[in-house]
């Protein structure tokens, strides 16, 4: 646990400052503590944390009037932990930083996400940014080293260009790879989309013709496809709507890191005609990293509020026809969308003419902007 502590010598209307509670990185909350004797020239103020990325924090202030009573000594003791899976020694020391700096200024400083995010939160995009350099990584390789590999199998470039459009049929993968997030979960099915594309690339390295290499490229860039999917479903779903586009936008530039990882070892395959293996081969590195960021990985807190509700939705639209005496408000209710922002005039004429399909593709769509 992180700890500094500071002695201010201050006039009231900075003393005022002080005893309020802090509402930047972290917006903090009183707690009652118990009073000084009435003959002593002290207090104690303790707060701890209402909202904010820290697991745990607690602030102190001892005052202590001095003589004159136009000044007070205040010391401030701050105590917290961050958890930030990969990359607290980067954020750690800019957060006490920030603490320390920034004081009672409220908002967020310009590095930090525009809405406040919790430590569940905070975990999730930790983890997700490292396994976004994994696939940037292992999607950048066919791009990169089809050239290198149609040189060691005598391929010309028309050959190439029909190798690389042929491993646009890993579409059907990524297809899979979704039905699959929204049946088992979005948590285990990015943990083995991305082991999975890990294991095929590497095995690409032993291809024997530009035919095998096509499709085993197939399985791997599909299931690089289906992680990147995936991975964005549980970034919208877990940040909040203030902090989406700052989390998304975060995510692609370390997928940014990962795919100029393999431009950086890009003269190794110059070494020799058969050197492009290598930059293959190190794609199996990545599956240990992916696997262990995966697990710490919390599911998607929406997929658990909702996955019961994906056996009752099998039927689309019309599915709540089928089910006598529950009241329209209630359907909606029970598919997950929140029926106050729907209602219907059955008196109205529209209400019936607009149609079963029309009402419903209004709900999905309101539904997606007010999640």
């Amino acid at each position: 646990m992180a700890q500094f502590t500071r002695t201010h010598t201050v006039a009231p209307a900075a003393l005022n400052l002080l005893c309020q509670p802090r509402n930047g990185l972290v917006r903090e909350r009183p707690v009652p503590c118990e009073p000084d004797p009435e003959n002593q020239p002290r207090r104690h103020l303790h707060f701890e944390a209402l909202e904010g990325p820290c697991t745990s924090y607690q602030r102190h202030l001892h005052i202590e009037a001095l003589p004159g009573g136009q000044q007070s000594r205040v010391t401030e003791d701050i105590r917290y932990e961050l958890t930030v899976p990969y990359w607290g020694r980067l954020v750690r020391p800019v957060f006490a930083f920030e603490l320390r700096r920034r004081g009672h200024r409220p908002g967020q400083p310009w590095w930090a996400p525009p809405q406040r995010l919790d430590p569940h939160q905070i975990n999730a995009l930790a983890r997700l940014t490292v396994l976004a350099i994994c696939s940037g990584y292992i999607g950048t390789l066919l791009s990169q080293l089809t050239t290198f590999a149609g040189r060691e199998f005598g391929a010309g470039p028309a050959a190439q260009g029909s190798a690389q459009a042929a491993t646009r049929l890993g579409i059907l993968v990524v297809l899979v790879a979704t039905v699959a997030a929204d049946r088992l979960g979005r948590r285990r099915t990015l943990i083995f989309s991305l082991v999975g594309a890990c294991v095929a690339s590497s095995v690409t390295g032993l291809a024997t013709g530009l035919f095998s290499f096509a499709a085993i490229q197939v399985v791997a860039r599909g299931l690089t496809t289906g992680a990147d999917v995936v991975r964005a479903v549980i970034l919208a779903e877990e940040m909040p709507a203030g902090a989406r586009a700052y989390a998304i936008s975060l995510s692609a530039m370390c997928a940014g890191l990962g795919s100029g990882a393999v431009v950086w070892l890009l003269p190794i395959a110059d070494y020799n005609v058969r050197a492009w293996r290598l930059l293959f081969g190190g794609a199996v590195l990545f599956a240990p990293l992916a696997w262990r960021a995966g697990q710490g990985l919390e599911e998607s807190r929406r997929f658990l509020a909702h996955r019961h509700d994906v056996r009752r939705i099998r039927l689309g639209a019309h599915r709540g026809r089928l089910v006598p005496g529950v009241p329209r408000p209630q359907r909606l209710q029970r598919s997950g969308l929140r029926h106050r922002h729907y209602r219907v005039d059955p008196a109205h004429p529209s209400t019936h003419s607009a149609g079963c399909s029309a009402h419903g593709s209004a709900c999905a769509g309101r539904a997606v902007e007010t999640a």
